[in-house]
């Protein structure tokens, strides 16, 4: 809940307002501790000023700097507030990989991939996989389905390493030539060692 607080209170736009009991000082004296200049105001007289609706795009911008800055838990609020369910996924996918939770990490990005790619967002599609591999869990071929698909639609996004790497986890060597194999060394060192892994 700090975390939390801290956060509304250092990230706010505008302002940050507290509700309070009028006969509990513990908030208002906290804050002081704090050196924050604490208002005391009619809450009827505030919320005429917080009627003003913030936009989905603004929920947008706020999920992405909040997303960058690593906040997941708070950027997936964001971005559901922004009806961009997509990114609500990536962003939770995200904090359960920091929670090292990888299981549900995989399956909630996989939700994220395909939401993405029903949208059209195929560049965002594939940064999802990028991070599914990253996890180093066996391949699901049900993945593939969407991961070629959205490919299709962006032969030239990914750098090649990347392309060798998808390749080399679900098993794809018609995609893999020799030079690769010169070129990215320890994909194929990192791939072996992880086949040995699995078995």
């Amino acid at each position: 809940m700090c975390r939390e607080l801290y956060v509304a209170v250092t990230r706010a736009r505008r302002r940050v307002v507290i509700l309070i009991k009028r006969d509990v000082n513990t908030m208002s004296t906290f804050f002081q501790n704090l050196d924050y200049t604490f208002e005391e105001a009619d809450a009827r007289v505030v919320l005429q000023e917080f009627q003003k609706q913030t936009t989905t795009a603004e929920w947008f911008e706020r999920g992405m700097q909040l997303f960058k800055e690593e906040q997941y838990i708070i950027a997936a609020s964001c971005f559901k507030a922004a009806l961009e369910f997509g990114y609500s996924a990536y962003a939770d996918g995200c904090q359960l990989l920091t929670d090292r939770d990888f299981e549900e990490a995989r399956a909630v990005l996989r939700t994220s991939s395909k939401l993405f790619f029903q949208n059209g967002n195929f560049k965002e599609c594939l940064d999802v996989f990028t991070k599914i591999v990253e996890i180093k869990l066996p391949w699901d071929n049900a993945d593939s389905v969407i991961l070629d698909a959205a490919l299709k639609e962006l032969p030239d996004y990914l750098p090649r390493e990347q392309t060798v790497r998808f390749a080399l986890w679900r098993g794809s060597w018609n995609v893999i030539s020799i030079g690769d194999l010169v070129d990215y060394p320890h994909l194929f060192r990192d791939s072996m060692r992880n086949s040995n892994l699995r078995k």
